[in-house]
């Protein structure tokens, strides 16, 4: 398992606090706190489950089932996924720029990372608990702390996934950056073969960085974004079918579905997409600057230069667009989101049949 304490970590303590990491030289306590989590996670869809299946009267609802079981599943695939990453993710060789002159720069990094984490983790969670604020009234005191329970342990494990990713990506983009920068330089004066080839190394530990990250973190990735764009569309139709909040005014309704649908699920698809959007971005625009230094308006042109920018525009094919999943996830999420829309459309239309 991956437990370096030497390597910079965003939510270093909220992994700790939510039994998703434990350090090298952590106590017995720690350990035996750590594997509790898996407890943690049974409470939690336990509880998810039965706050959307019981009601005041004691009923069975299986549209709110079904919702529950779905939402659940968000919160326990953020769980095992930080777990597993931390144990099959090579999280510390994946960053070894940190050991390096960059470390200083990446610890200031983290405390902005952990600064949003916190912030995302208190919206986010105070978000749930209003939305059912009033729902829960009626039950008694010990159904407020389960509730708030869930809502914080099952938001910070979703913080923490998030912002693990969206670090890793950043730190992908730094690899490229300094790349960049260093063709920057070569590119008003001339270029020697030494330099081409300390180039073309560096290019070439840059993509088995992003290949490796690419095999850990893709399937996972694109399995969590499958999970939220599924839950939004049975939200969506248990919500439009009457199954929440039926009590209130329309426009209280529809706030508190625009709510749910924007802090619990396309915040998370915009921090699951757009930093690895950003990741391929840079390598396109690093193959467009090698090839803008093999025109021929720049006079001479080395064979090694011309075979380098051969060499990184064929390989940049093959996985700049599959890098940290982007390709599938994009592909995915598009073929997803088509099918909710479709699914509103119907329901809307069969509400409107009804009233007719």
């Amino acid at each position: 398992m991956e437990k370096s304490t030497h390597t910079i970590r965003p939510c270093r303590l909220m992994l700790r606090g939510l039994a998703l990491w434990q350090p090298i030289n952590a106590s017995l306590l720690m350990r035996m706190y750590n594997r509790f989590g898996y407890v943690m996670l049974i409470l939690l869809v336990t509880a998810i489950i039965y706050f959307y299946n019981i009601e005041n009267d004691n009923k069975f609802y299986w549209k709110k089932s079904v919702n529950g079981v779905i939402f659940s599943a968000t919160f326990a695939v953020a769980f095992f996924c930080t777990k597993w990453y931390y144990r099959k993710g090579n999280y510390s060789k994946m960053l070894e720029i940190e050991l390096g002159p960059e470390r200083v720069h990446c610890a200031k990094l983290v405390k902005r990372y952990n600064l949003f984490a916190l912030l995302l983790w208190v919206v986010c969670a105070g978000q749930l608990l209003w939305n059912y604020f009033y729902e829960l009234q009626s039950f008694h005191g010990w159904y407020w702390v389960v509730y708030v329970y869930l809502a914080v342990i099952g938001n910070g494990w979703r913080i923490c996934w998030l912002i693990l990713y969206a670090y890793i990506c950043h730190v992908h983009w730094r690899l490229i950056q300094s790349i960049h920068e260093k063709f920057r330089r070569y590119r008003n004066e001339p270029i020697e073969a030494e330099q081409i080839e300390d180039l073309m190394q560096r290019f070439n530990v840059l993509k088995k960085k992003l290949n490796k990250s690419e095999r850990a973190l893709h399937g996972i990735i694109s399995l969590s974004v499958a999970i939220h764009v599924v839950d939004m569309t049975v939200y969506s139709f248990a919500f439009f079918s009457g199954a929440f909040h039926s009590r209130y005014h329309e426009n209280v309704r529809i706030t508190i579905y625009l709510l749910e649908i924007l802090m619990q699920h396309i915040l998370c698809l915009f921090i699951k997409l757009i930093p690895a959007a950003i990741v391929n971005s840079s390598l396109r625009k690093l193959v467009i600057l090698v090839g803008d230094m093999c025109s021929p308006l720049r006079g001479e042109i080395r064979d090694q230069m011309m075979l380098y920018q051969q060499h990184i525009h064929i390989t940049e094919q093959d996985m700049g667009y599959r890098i940290l999943g982007v390709k599938i996830t994009a592909r995915l999420t598009g073929y997803l989101l088509t099918t909710l829309v479709s699914v509103l459309i119907a329901i809307v239309h069969v509400d409107q049949s009804k009233q007719y």
